[in-house]
């Protein structure tokens, strides 16, 4: 698990960091405070990357993970621009620092297009280079930390290795997966269940995602079906079957099909959800939540949730301490370039809010 993030060079951070983290983590603040980004740039991150949504070509020509990944950030802010995922446009190397359980700290950077590097922990100035879309297995180089620029040049690179050291693929495990669940997934409800619906009917969850459903949003269901049309089969207690369209059922609905299938099918280690309030109902939120919650306890999966819902704030909360989920609330501003956090625990929101104060404005009580 994660325990603090530094970054640097990303979007509107020039530098910002991040600490006392839980498996939970929700992160409130002004509009351009850095929450987004700091999902992005985990998700930008991790060796695997979960998208489920077909990406228009213009968004994403070459079909790497790294660079997919790389089309879905553009895609979803619709911005053409690669430059626009790094501080004032400038293609310089994004510096990552975490610090992990047990005190363990990790070191990397991204070199737009080309390397990842990792810090050897265990060596002096020695780093790990290898392809943007990389695996564990495989060869990567390795080379000496001069200047940082000059050791990415061929001749400064030392020998090649088989795999990454022990050591540093342990520090890598915090960053196995990831999956970042945003609005686009309402609106691309049919690219999701295309790519997801037949690992989940082979895996038996499906009967997961039709208690959810039933429980939400009301919906009479015994058993779902997923055609190529689109179409849901929905089974009525009477047992007469009648196809309903994807395109018929509510966003509400739509957002629970699909944070629910994708996470069963990901398993992520690192789960990124954007503003789970646009376009559901409280309630229906809270027992999706609930389901979701269930799952992540289940998988270990560290969570970190953006919100401007004083309301969502609270039933996450709630449903953090019903499910025994650590969680810790962080309230972000950004000034000229520097991300900071203040890290709030749960009965200290409960305390700001008693006292008639909004949690969300807490800069300005300071």
């Amino acid at each position: 698990m994660i325990r603090s993030i530094k970054i640097a060079g990303f979007r509107g951070i020039r530098e910002g960091f991040v600490d006392e983290l839980e498996q939970v983590n929700i992160i409130i603040g002004k509009n351009n405070s850095g929450k987004s980004s700091i999902l992005e740039a985990l998700f930008l991150s991790a060796r695997e990357k979960f998208i489920f949504i077909e990406i228009p070509r213009r968004y994403s020509e070459f079909y790497s993970g790294y660079l997919s990944a790389l089309g879905y950030l553009l895609y979803r802010r619709m911005d053409n621009d690669e430059k626009s995922l790094f501080y004032n446009y400038e293609e310089k190397p994004l510096k990552y620092e975490l610090v992990l359980e047990n005190e363990k700290k990790l070191t990397y950077y991204f070199i737009p297009r080309y390397y990842f590097l990792i810090e050897e922990p265990t060596v002096e100035n020695k780093a790990i280079f290898t392809r943007l879309d990389w695996v564990p297995e495989g060869t990567i180089e390795e080379g000496e930390i001069k200047s940082f620029l000059e050791t990415l040049k061929p001749p400064s690179l030392r020998r090649d290795i088989d795999s990454i050291p022990q050591i540093v693929d342990e520090r890598l495990s915090a960053l196995r997966s990831a999956l970042l669940v945003d609005t686009l997934h309402i609106g691309n409800v049919k690219d999701v269940m295309a790519s997801c619906w037949e690992k989940v009917k082979m895996q038996g969850l499906d009967e997961l995602i039709v208690d959810a459903l039933r429980e939400a949003y009301e919906l009479n269901i015994v058993n779902l079906e997923y055609t190529p049309s689109g179409n849901w089969l929905v089974t009525l207690k009477n047992e007469r079957k009648h196809a309903v369209r994807l395109d018929d059922l509510g966003d509400g609905a739509k957002y629970a099909l699909t944070i629910l299938t994708e996470i069963l099918v990901a398993k992520p280690s690192i789960l990124l959800i954007e503003e789970p309030e646009c376009h559901t109902h409280p309630k229906g939120l809270e027992l999706t939540f609930d389901v979701v919650f269930q799952f992540i306890k289940k998988m270990g999966t560290q969570t970190f949730i953006t919100t401007h819902s004083l309301e969502t704030l609270n039933k996450l909360i709630q449903l953090c301490k019903k499910h025994s989920l650590t969680v810790k609330i962080h309230h972000f501003t950004l000034k000229n370039g520097v991300l900071t956090s203040k890290p709030l625990d749960a009965p200290s929101v409960e305390v700001v809010t008693d006292l008639g104060a909004d949690i969300r404005f807490l800069d300005e009580y300071m």
